[in-house]
């Protein structure tokens, strides 16, 4: 299933510089690819990563400064920076994904 991620790339830690991003493999592979020594900060499954990083990158342009590229930011507390980046992912997918949730509920409701 398709994530949004935010790392830490190995050659950044000991900065306060962190990356987000999305893939749309099913697998790990595009986030492993920063190597080792990478911080994982979190990822999440979402349907839409696409839409959902777009996102992020508007939310983390209004808030921090961009270092490189269009997902690399300086943030000021790591701690506040991902409790956005979950809340941020979170509203996506509250205001998007309600079938998903449906299907969830489904898979796991109790039948009478």
């Amino acid at each position: 299933m398709p994530y949004v991620y935010f790392v830490q790339p190995n050659e950044l830690v000991g900065t306060m510089c962190y990356k987000i991003g999305m893939s749309e493999l099913d697998n790990l592979s595009r986030a492993k690819s920063y190597g080792n020594g990478t911080r994982y900060l979190c990822i999440i499954e979402c349907d839409d990563a696409r839409s959902v990083e777009r996102r992020l990158i508007e939310t983390f342009r209004c808030k921090f400064t961009c270092v490189r590229g269009y997902e690399y930011f300086e943030i000021i507390s790591e701690a506040d920076t991902l409790e956005l980046f979950i809340k941020t992912v979170m509203e996506y997918k509250d205001q998007n994904d309600t079938p998903i949730k449906q299907q969830w509920m489904d898979k796991f409701a109790f039948k009478a």
